[in-house]
């Protein structure tokens, strides 16, 4: 019988400290935390640019490093320029959907009869 490897639920509001270093699921460095905001943390990469993080992606923080819920060959689908603020609330915004309290015809923006 095989083991099924599942990734740890998100840890978003673990408290991530400077200078921890950062791995990803399959053990690999990103490099070090470089700095903390509230929904995104910058890692500092030797000999290279700096990148963002999603906090909602944090699997665990521990006194010795930053877990995340993502492989190495998938760190580039993660990775982010300086996100502002209003990035984080947009990311996290919720459409309306039919059915949410207003008819099919005014969420497809089409006048009601």
């Amino acid at each position: 019988m095989s083991a099924t490897t599942q990734a740890p639920a998100a840890y978003a509001d673990a408290p991530i400290i400077e200078g921890l270093p950062v791995y990803t699921l399959d053990n690999t460095r990103l490099g070090s935390v470089a700095e903390v905001g509230d929904a995104y943390f910058r890692v500092h990469v030797r000999w290279r640019r700096d990148f963002w993080l999603a906090r909602n992606q944090v699997a665990y923080v521990d006194d010795r490093s930053v877990g995340m819920l993502f492989r190495a060959d998938e760190a580039e689908l993660y990775r982010l320029a300086k996100p502002s603020e209003e990035d984080a609330f947009r990311r996290f915004e919720r459409t309306p959907m039919p059915g949410d309290g207003a008819s099919d015809a005014t969420w497809r923006g089409r006048p009601l009869l």
